[in-house]
């Protein structure tokens, strides 16, 4: 009988957590994504010497700081924790010699250190664009084609950011040009959402609504539905300014009800103020005050700086 193959049996471990983890994620179950693989990590570290292969402790590490870096952004959290575990799927990646995984821990890198930037005012924009250069160039390299439109889109990020708009939507055009011509869905949400931000900003309303739409729909046909709410956002922010409060409501009820479903307390937020904000126009003022009021109290509890402004500025704008 031939002996049992230790090293195998771990890959397909790995590669369970990581599914499953994927499932938790596009469901927007944040918490329970990242407790999997924190014990899936932990049960790595206590495999014997040399039964897990190195790629597949990369590709874990890799997993594992995604999520957490997932969580950064929807919940002003885990910052630390996922940059020493980019820094770890970086090692790997080296330990691997695999240029592909060195690229994915370089760009997971660069989000987080985007994220910290956004969200608390920590570090710079600049060191995130170095890190995301950085896996460009390795991507072109490889001829990713899916890496290098992800690459390209988060490049556009650290422009728009820094308010150079023509720039961001030059990255955004050749992110969009790269993910179509190659079928890559999900990257191709994101060029058209952020290109419809830019004309919405410019005050070109169809535009935009018709690009948030497209994005709305590419991800609802992916199943990511951590993604809907703040898509479906967005297309309801473009129909108040068209003044077509109805439908503006509708979406905004859909984000909400989503929302309130999973672990994103960012997209609840927003979605609280745009709720707020429909009442608000709509005259029923006490309506929009408890909108605005929960929404203070998620922003506080999360420590959304943005998000306090907001509902403060919102609040005390109400008669």
């Amino acid at each position: 009988m031939p002996e049992p193959d230790m090293t195998a049996g771990y890959s397909a471990l790995v590669n369970g957590f990581c599914d499953v983890a994927d499932i938790c994620y596009r469901a927007g179950k944040l918490n329970e994504a990242t407790r999997l693989l924190r014990g899936g990590m932990e049960l790595i570290e206590q495999a014997p010497d040399g039964a897990v292969d190195v790629r597949d402790r990369a590709r874990l590490a890799l997993a594992f700081g995604a999520i957490l870096d997932h969580r950064t952004f929807y919940a002003n959290v885990d910052y630390d924790l996922a940059l020493e575990t980019a820094g770890r799927a970086e090692v790997l990646a080296g330990m691997a010699n695999s240029t592909r995984l060195s690229a994915d821990a370089a760009d997971l890198a660069g989000l987080i250190r985007y994220n910290r930037a956004l969200n608390l005012g920590e570090g710079s924009y600049d060191e995130a664009l170095m890190f995301f250069r950085r896996a460009l160039v390795i991507r072109e390299g490889l001829n990713d084609t899916h890496g290098i439109a992800e690459s390209l889109f988060h490049v556009g990020l650290i422009h728009e950011r820094l308010g150079q708009t023509d720039e961001a939507r030059k990255q955004y055009e050749a992110a969009l040009e790269t993910a179509t011509a190659h079928g890559h869905k999900l990257e191709e949400s994101y060029a058209r959402r952020h290109l419809a931000g830019i004309a919405q900003e410019a005050g070109d309303l169809g535009t935009a609504l018709a690009g948030f739409q497209r994005s709305l729909a590419l991800r609802e046909e992916l199943g990511y539905r951590i993604l809907l709410p703040l898509s479906l956002l967005a297309v309801g922010d473009v129909l108040l300014a068209q003044n077509n409060d109805a439908a503006a409501l509708e979406y905004f009820q859909r984000a909400n009800d989503l929302a309130e479903t999973m672990d994103i307390p960012l997209a609840q937020l927003f979605v609280l103020l745009s709720l707020g904000a429909t009442k608000q126009k709509a005259g029923e003022i006490e309506v929009a005050r408890d909108h605005y009021q929960r929404a203070l109290v998620l922003a506080e509890a999360n420590s959304f700086n943005e998000g306090i402004t907001a509902a403060r500025e919102a609040l005390a704008a109400l008669p």
